[in-house]
């Protein structure tokens, strides 16, 4: 294999890129969860019901993870920046289409095709696979950093919606938005780069690749592989996190906790994720992504557990705290484990594919959680599903990690054999 891009070395640089990539995320998260604030005004305009206007931030998830994996597949062959311009411009254009909508149809395709496919789409896997070329030792760190910026953007882009809406109107207001996009995001895909050296970096992969295709004791695992078993752990993981995500609120009113301390409750839960983003993105530094992904999603796991059992307000503020923790360190473990196993040129189509899963199963999740409680009454019935799901999901990357571990031994025993002769 060639070197790494010679700028990976240089970590001042790698960290600028990671406070612009981050901006991005923020920006991109934020608008999905805008949706909150807009459904009130829209259906005292239209008449809409609440499930039709939910609807579109299904949508837009889906559309996101489809419009990811083409985003991946340009950034691979072209660049981060150019990617990241494309969903920069095409976000304030949706933005000020939005504004003049009149229909619920235009609503679906202008909020959750293109704004989810064309716009959303551009920001979270290229940018998160052009941090991972930058660093080497804080490579975890750099990850979980540059994912912050979705906790800010998600509370700040939705507070300024309803700032404008509060103090205007939602059509002026959509436009306001889509002016921020592009006064923000423009100049900001500019200032982005990939690390000196990527191009040709990716172009020595394929070709140790090509030279490797009829050598596959070498090979730890093939990028197929993985990929088909993460998506499948991935949706899983995903299942579970939507569920507290979107039904946390109501079973704890179901608990008789009053609306004020429900909503502390929920806002600790992703308040904790700024410390565990931190922490586990230090720490997945020294044990690697597979090994991140199966404490970080061993949390949220146990704490739907938690939820279904605790109904004291310490205990559930103390479980609220564990999901939080784990759910930060999730997302960030994904492209160390691209990074770490599958070759440099499929980088950003893998990490599409990947999101592709997790968005599809994020938007879908809490509409599943909705179902069954309306067949059963009650939570039980949600968060058993959600646990189960989570559980199995981390049963599978024990698998597939143990088997990594195995490949890897292996491999290290053939070395001086194959030195020898």
């Amino acid at each position: 294999m060639s070197q790494a891009p010679a700028s990976i070395a240089n970590e001042r640089a790698g960290w600028f890129i990671v406070l612009l990539a981050g901006l991005c995320v923020g920006m991109s998260y934020g608008t999905l969860l805008t949706v909150t604030v807009f459904l009130t005004p829209l259906e005292a305009e239209f008449g809409w019901l609440r499930g039709q206007t939910s609807m579109a931030y299904m949508v837009a998830h889906i559309c996101a993870g489809v419009g990811g994996v083409l985003a991946g597949l340009w950034a691979d062959r072209w660049s981060t920046r150019s990617v990241v311009l494309v969903g920069s411009v095409a976000m304030g254009g949706i933005y000020v289409v939005l504004g003049t909508m009149q229909s619920l149809t235009e609503f679906y395709v202008f909020f959750g095709v293109l704004m989810g496919g064309l716009a959303v789409s551009a920001f979270l896997g290229p940018l998160l696979t052009s941090v991972g070329f930058w660093f080497d030792k804080n490579r975890g760190l750099a990850m979980s950093l540059t994912l912050s910026g979705q906790s800010v953007g998600g509370a700040a882009v939705p507070l300024a919606a309803g700032y404008f809406i509060h103090t205007m109107s939602w059509r002026e207001a959509y436009i306001a938005l889509g002016l921020i996009a592009w006064v923000l995001l423009i100049p900001l895909s500019f200032l982005l780069r990939d690390p000196p050296g990527l191009k040709a970096y990716k172009h020595a992969a394929w070709q140790q690749a090509l030279a490797q295709a009829g050598q596959q004791h070498t090979v730890i695992i093939r990028p197929r592989t993985l990929l088909t078993v993460m998506c499948l752990a991935g949706a899983g993981v995903c299942l579970c996190l939507t569920v507290p995500l979107v039904h946390l609120v109501p079973l704890l009113r179901g608990y008789g906790l009053d609306p004020k301390t429900a909503n502390q409750v929920f806002g600790v839960m992703l308040f904790s994720g700024i410390p565990g983003r931190l922490i586990l993105g230090k720490l997945s530094d020294r044990i690697g992504g597979l090994r991140m992904w199966l404490l970080a999603a061993g949390f949220p796991v146990l704490s739907l557990y938690g939820f279904m059992v605790v109904q004291t307000v310490p205990g559930l503020y103390v479980v609220a705290v564990l999901f939080g923790f784990g759910f930060a360190g999730v997302l960030p473990a994904l492209p160390l484990i691209v990074r770490e196993l599958i070759p440099a040129h499929l980088t950003g189509r893998s990490m599409g594919i990947l999101l592709l899963a997790g968005y599809g199963a994020l938007g879908t999740g809490g509409y599943i959680g909705g179902v069954l409680f309306d067949l059963t009454g009650d939570y039980t019935a949600t968060y058993t599903f959600g646990a189960s799901v989570g559980l199995a999901s981390v049963a599978v990357t024990l698998a597939l990690h143990l088997y990594v571990e195995r490949q890897k031994s292996r491999i290290a025993a053939l070395q001086p054999a194959t030195a020898a002769a």
